[in-house]
């Protein structure tokens, strides 16, 4: 299992990728991590996709303010803890140039297609945006075919996703419902395009928004049971449930407590 990013308790950028053993126990204490080269850019918040064996990232912004060389990197696991970066040769260069380097993305993956909605840029993820934070946010549900190389960027507007169509910090989940599935969005906040840290707000648990990956139509669930409190940045999960179910784990981190995890099913 490789591990990339920045350190959430310190906030410290991790300059190298790090692998863990799962076929053997360990704690906390005693875990043994394998630490692998990072060649691509050390980056904060980028969107990170599975593919199998290949772990792709893309967008984040810098720690200096700097605005980084946008590109997609891939993490090759040669299958025995170790593995290379590369960057990632763009077939469809015409639709990924017109992306924007966003941050604050959520993302999931389906077994071909990488999802990322919202997220935001600023002068440091994207050279071409002259503003810093918050910087502008992005309402736009971008998808990558792993098998393709092809890129889509559907616009998202206030009649499918809140107030603005906009989305930071948030967590997604494709759960297998349907036929063709659906990418389910948690937790986060939300804001006007033109960001201000007085305009970002919090999104409750009242509602589930989430949409169908291959027609693009956007659908909301009202939810019932204890409501967690907002929240942003957190840690995810799911796993396939008993009766046709799939439960959602969500995780909040706390050095000072240990954190709570909580589940909707």
């Amino acid at each position: 299992m490789p591990i990339t990013g920045q350190n959430v308790l310190t906030g410290t950028l991790v300059t190298s990728t790090w692998s863990i053993d799962l076929t053997k126990s360990w704690t906390n204490e005693t875990v043994p991590l394998r630490a692998i080269p990072k060649t691509s850019p050390v980056l904060a918040k980028q969107v990170h996709w599975v593919d199998g064996k290949s772990l792709y990232t893309w967008g984040g912004f810098t720690s200096d303010g700097s605005s980084p060389e946008q590109a997609l990197w891939r993490f090759t696991a040669d299958g025995s803890g170790g593995g290379a970066w590369a960057q990632v040769t763009q077939r469809d260069y015409r639709s990924f140039s017109k992306l924007k380097g966003t941050f604050g993305s959520a993302f999931t993956q389906t077994d071909d297609v990488g999802y990322s909605f919202g997220g935001a840029v600023t002068k440091s993820s994207d050279s071409s945006v002259d503003k810093a934070k918050p910087g502008y946010a992005t309402p736009g549900l971008v998808s990558y075919n792993f098998r393709t190389g092809t890129w889509e960027n559907s616009t998202v507007t206030t009649s499918s996703y809140g107030g603005y169509g906009t989305s930071l910090n948030a967590r997604a989940e494709y759960v297998p419902f349907g036929p063709n599935g659906l990418v389910m969005f948690l937790g986060g906040a939300e804001t006007p395009v033109d960001a201000t840290n007085e305009s970002i707000v919090e999104v409750n648990w009242n509602k589930i928004s989430m949409v169908d990956p291959v027609t693009n139509k956007w659908y909301s669930q009202t939810t019932n049971g204890t409501k967690p409190p907002t929240i942003e940045s957190h840690c995810r999960g799911g796993v396939p449930g008993p009766n046709g179910t799939y439960e959602m784990y969500e995780y909040t981190p706390d050095p000072r407590q240990g954190g709570t995890c909580r589940f909707m099913s």
